[in-house]
């Protein structure tokens, strides 16, 4: 019994190591020692000719170390990566640090889907990184030129990552949640950016701010939902965001509002026959104001109302302009039919191969309740009179 014993101890270790987890290999030919990496955390891609340009920045260097950018062309992103391993003799090129993937407009508008796919098939990539693409740009002017010799686009898109989502007028959707969107319903959004000059940094260099989101159609750009569309966008997907809204009384007088709570749903109505007669779009949002350009008594009940109802035409303004383009697009980027699948999922099945003609054609019947609140404990606005009326 003992030899058996014996014999079992010395055969568990071969077995562990040889186990079908198999990935003790993988993790030994990927090891490189620390020092001997330099960890990319932003990559950019556009077309070149029949090619594609890559280009990557390291993001934050360390102490008294500016970011490296660099940029190569090649007829493949694996060869592009070699070749800029090339010129980086030095140190390994370490990508699964990578952070944020970077498409310029016209790669976009040429489709993403390679794209994608190579993020997907690639070991040291993640699908978690998020995507941007870059309005009237390309991703390679956008990573060369954003930062100075102290930061780089990496700073930038994590700023305005957390940004957009505080202030509700965007959102960093990751590759993984594009490539389901598109697989799943043709049609998804990512977030968009537009590079500016910078009043930071030295001159020459640009900072990237918000630019909506661009709307993804078949894997190619279609088309952008800007500025406050962006706002409307995250009201009807339920993504939260606090973003502050201008709206104008019965006086004409400027009240600025910010979101803080909102709810938004799609309803299906359906005829006798089964086929689509509307979708119900029903969207509640709660406010509270934060600056008025005139002094008002927002206590009286019926100016409220006036704001209130104000809240309440704004966003039905922004949600029909978005509902709008996507019935031209013919793209379910807001997953209208994923919600009437969940509701009504024996009738969804009928008209889901036709829903890209249907969609243009239904009617939508919007209604919004707006609810304008005094900002905490304050009521009417501070007085300058003395008491003198």
């Amino acid at each position: 019994m003992r030899r058996k014993h014996l014999l079992l101890l010395l055969i568990l270790p071969v077995l562990l190591c040889s186990s079908g987890c198999g990935s003790s290999s993988l993790v030994w030919a990927n090891y490189r020692q620390l020092e001997q990496l330099q960890l990319t955390q932003t990559i950019g891609i556009d077309r070149d000719g029949a090619g594609v340009c890559l280009s990557i920045s390291t993001g934050k260097p360390m102490e008294g170390e500016a970011p490296m950018r660099m940029s190569q062309a090649a007829p493949s992103l694996q060869l592009a990566m070699n070749r800029l391993q090339d010129y980086t003799a030095n140190a390994s090129l370490f990508y699964a640090h990578t952070r944020y993937v970077v498409i310029g407009q016209s790669a976009a508008e040429t489709g993403i889907a390679p794209y994608l796919d190579f993020v997907e098939r690639d070991v040291a990539m993640r699908l978690s990184a998020p995507l941007f693409i870059v309005y009237d740009a390309t991703a390679q002017h956008a990573i060369l030129n954003t930062g100075g010799e102290k930061t780089d686009i990496t700073e930038n898109l994590s700023a305005l990552e957390q940004d957009v989502s505080r202030q509700g007028n965007g959102h960093a959707f990751t590759c993984g949640e594009i490539a389901q969107g598109l697989a799943s319903a043709g049609s998804a959004l990512a977030c968009a950016v537009v590079c500016v000059p910078s009043e930071e940094q030295n001159a020459g260099d640009e900072t990237i701010l918000p630019y909506g989101y661009g709307i993804l159609k078949d894997g190619k750009l279609a088309g952008f939902l800007p500025g406050e569309l962006a706002i409307g966008v995250n009201v009807l997907l339920n993504l939260g965001g606090h973003g502050d809204v201008l709206l104008q009384d019965a006086q004409g007088a400027a009240v600025t509002v910010a979101l803080d709570t909102t709810k938004a749903g799609f309803t299906p109505v359906w005829n006798d026959d089964g086929s689509l007669q509307c979708v119900e779009v029903s969207v509640t949002a709660r406010a509270a104001v934060t600056e008025l350009s005139q002094p008002q008594e927002i206590t009286d009940p019926a100016y409220l109302d006036q704001l209130d109802q104000a809240l309440a035409d704004t966003l039905r303004g922004w949600i029909e302009a978005i509902l709008s383009q996507s019935q031209t697009l013919q793209a379910d980027f807001l997953g209208i039919g994923q919600q009437i699948a969940t509701q009504s999922p024996n009738k969804w099945a009928k008209i889901r191969p036709d829903w890209n003609r249907i969609l243009p054609e239904t009617v939508f019947r919007i209604s919004v309740t707006g609810l304008v609140e005094r900002t905490f404990d304050l009521q009417d606005s501070i007085g300058v009179t003395g008491g003198a009326s």
